[in-house]
């Protein structure tokens, strides 16, 4: 995995420590858009 990926990974792990699984599932996903955009700005 590259960096920024397992840093979002990182940030995700503490986002969800006292929330529900519908809302890890919801910040998993914005997670998930963020790297896709970075991604696309790079190309």
């Amino acid at each position: 995995m590259k960096r920024f990926e397992l840093k979002g990974l990182e940030n995700f792990l503490k986002k969800c420590e006292n929330l529900e699984n519908e809302q890890k599932q919801i910040i998993l996903k914005e997670i998930i858009a963020e790297n896709f955009i970075k991604k696309a700005k790079k190309i």
